[in-house]
């Protein structure tokens, strides 16, 4: 990140601040009035984005993509603001010229119905065999005893075929493979298979891609590690940015297209009524029930000016962007009644070990 020279100054004091009022210093600081300055002509500094740095609070400028950060004038040169780059917030797809089919995109039941989003293609290794390559999307939009999604093959003007791996098939609305389980956000997990055939449809890879991004400095990761969610535990340093700041996050769903939303926390149960009974009994009996990893858990987005989801995003891949890195961090699965103007996503760690119940061990392509 290219920062531009800031004068210092004694800011001891608020290092002891926690991260709310640290966001309250800024937000004071930088009024609305000087953001519609920074905005115009002169300066043309078109985002804005809330991040800490050291339990200091920041606000990240920049001007259009590609564009060198405009200087500032003096009297808006202070530390809470980090110029930098122009960036885009595009996702770039490169896995084929002309992709038909990709994160995004609707699924579809067998009358032909959009049920719900295709969050992302992933690939498998299997011992003696090709890889496999699978599309991971929220459970619940599976109708029950279907074996088979579709999605639109614009260039053909048809749709394609998904298998619904044998153990996701879903039947009273819970995957096969859990049953016999205690209800849980757990039961939200979809796999999707992709034929071999019909690979060459689909965008499999996103440049810039790091799930770790988030992780320490000192990390040295391999290609293959960046694009594995569960090479190494990333929850407790995600944890620590939001104990600073929420995290902005994005998806892509069918029907909201691109929209923004702050992941705000990590939660380990589904919001009151999801998943289990209603009873508060009967409630706190099935969370001790249930078995699940340290890495198996759920993100909370607060909406911002528009809401983050619609029905029929279910699926969406929810991923943050920073400097340019696609962070990929689960699929979203829906928006509580009990906690308005907020939607729910379930981590890409907990997809991945679920699918072990396949036999599969899924990571993005690379």
């Amino acid at each position: 990140m290219a920062n531009a020279t800031l004068p210092t100054y004694d800011d001891s004091a608020e290092n002891e601040c926690v991260a709310q009022d640290c966001f309250k210093v800024i937000r004071a600081r930088v009024s609305f009035s000087m953001l519609l300055k920074l905005a115009n002509v002169l300066y043309r500094y078109r985002m804005f984005s809330f991040y800490g740095e050291n339990k200091k609070a920041r606000l990240k400028i920049a001007p259009r993509p590609g564009q060198m950060p405009p200087p500032l004038p003096k009297w808006l040169q202070i530390p809470y603001l980090v110029p930098v780059k122009g960036y885009s917030l595009q996702i770039v797809y490169d896995s084929c010229v002309n992709p038909i089919t990709r994160s995004g995109d609707g699924l579809y039941d067998q009358t032909e119905t959009i049920v719900g989003t295709l969050g992302a293609v992933m690939s498998s290794s299997r011992p003696g065999k090709t890889d496999a390559y699978v599309v991971l999307t929220a459970g619940h939009v599976i109708p029950d005893g279907d074996d088979k999604l579709l999605v639109k093959n614009r260039q053909l003007d048809s749709f394609t075929s998904l298998t619904v791996a044998a153990k996701f098939r879903r039947f009273n609305n819970r995957p096969l493979y859990r049953l016999k389980e205690a209800p849980s956000f757990l039961d939200d997990v979809g796999i999707l298979s992709v034929g071999n055939n019909d690979l060459k449809y689909f965008s499999r890879r996103i440049a810039n891609l790091n799930v770790h991004y988030f992780l320490p400095e000192g990390h040295t990761l391999s290609v293959f590690e960046m694009a594995d969610p569960v090479t190494m535990s990333r929850r407790s340093a995600i944890q620590k940015l939001l104990n600073i700041s929420p995290i902005i996050v994005y998806k892509v769903g069918v029907m909201t297209d691109l929209t923004m939303g702050r992941f705000v926390s990590i939660e380990d149960a589904a919001p009151e009524g999801w998943y289990n009974p209603e009873d508060e009994e009967e409630v706190k009996e099935v969370e001790e029930k249930v078995e699940k990893e340290e890495s198996e858990w759920l993100g909370v987005v607060e909406w911002m000016d528009v809401p983050f989801t619609a029905g029929g995003d279910s699926g969406s891949l929810v991923f943050a962007r920073e400097d340019g890195i696609v962070i990929p961090l689960g699929i979203h699965v829906g928006s509580p009644t009990s906690m308005p103007n907020t939607s729910i996503f379930i981590s890409l760690e907990t997809f991945c070990l679920e699918a072990e119940a396949e036999g599969l061990e899924p990571h993005f392509c690379h």
